[in-house]
């Protein structure tokens, strides 16, 4: 079987549109952007100094053996 001259067409138009591609992907500008996909929430420092004294109880809790609450 033999290739016809419509697969010849659309197989050069495929080689084509990729080289293509490649030729934008090496040459084409573009910049790098930072994606941050949610604010970074903002405590007070007495939520902060919770967590931290909560944190402590349970490290000294694991540390005595006990199942933390």
């Amino acid at each position: 079987m033999e290739p016809t001259t419509v697969t010849t067409l659309v197989m050069i138009a495929l080689a084509a549109s990729v080289f293509a591609l490649t030729i934008r992907a090496y040459f084409g500008s573009w910049e790098p952007q930072v994606r941050r996909p949610h604010p970074v929430p903002i405590h007070s420092e007495a939520e902060i100094q919770a967590a931290v004294e909560q944190m402590r109880r349970g490290i000294e809790a694991y540390e005595r053996g006990e199942r933390p609450l």
